[in-house]
C-alpha cells in the first residue's frame, strides 16, 4: 500500500509539472508564434474570436492579433497590437486607436511571464497555473485549454504552434 501510494503522489507531481517544463517554466508553450481558437466572455459579452501571436520577445509587446466571428455584431472586428504597443480597432473599414481600453484584456490572455502562486491538478488531469492576474488550464500534454484574466475568460477551442 505504501508503494502505492508513493507511485501515485509521484504520478500526480510528474502530471503537475508536465504544463511547466524546464525548471518550472509553465509560460514556455505560449512564447513561440501561435494561432488559436477562444470562446469566451469580457464583461458580460459572450465572443468568439482567432487569436494570430508573434513569437514573445523580452524587452518588447508581443504582437497579437484578434478577430471576431461571434457575436455577430462584432463579427470581422479586429483588435490588433503592434510591436510598439499600439492598439488598433478595426471594424467595417474604420480604424480607431482611441478608445480601446475596454478591449485590452483580451490582449492579455496568453501571458508569457508572470509570478506563479499556486499549481494544482483538476479531476480531469489538466494543470491549473495561477497567478496575482491569470489563471492557466493546461493539458497534459502543455495544450492550453482555458486563459483568464480580471476582465476576461476563455475556452482555447483550438491551439496550434506556428
Amino acid at each position: 500500500m505504501k508503494k502505492f501510494f508513493c507511485a501515485l503522489l509521484t504520478l500526480s507531481l510528474l502530471l503537475l509539472l508536465a504544463a511547466c517544463n524546464k525548471g518550472g517554466d509553465c509560460f514556455s508553450v505560449l512564447r513561440p508564434a501561435f494561432f488559436a481558437d477562444i470562446s469566451g466572455e469580457l464583461n458580460g459579452v459572450t465572443f468568439s474570436a482567432t487569436v494570430e501571436a508573434a513569437a514573445a520577445t523580452p524587452d518588447t509587446p508581443r504582437p497579437l492579433t484578434l478577430t471576431f466571428y461571434a457575436p455577430s455584431s462584432l463579427c470581422g472586428t479586429v483588435l490588433r497590437r503592434d510591436a510598439e504597443g499600439r492598439i488598433t480597432l478595426e471594424a467595417e473599414g474604420v480604424s480607431l486607436s482611441d478608445g480601446t481600453e475596454g478591449f485590452a484584456p483580451l490582449l492579455s490572455l496568453f501571458p508569457t511571464e508572470g509570478e506563479v502562486s499556486e499549481i494544482s491538478l483538476t479531476d480531469e488531469g489538466h494543470t491549473l497555473v495561477r497567478g496575482e492576474r491569470f489563471l492557466l488550464e493546461f493539458l497534459a500534454d502543455g495544450t492550453p485549454v482555458r486563459v483568464e484574466n480580471s476582465a476576461v475568460s476563455a475556452t482555447v477551442v483550438r491551439f496550434e504552434a506556428k
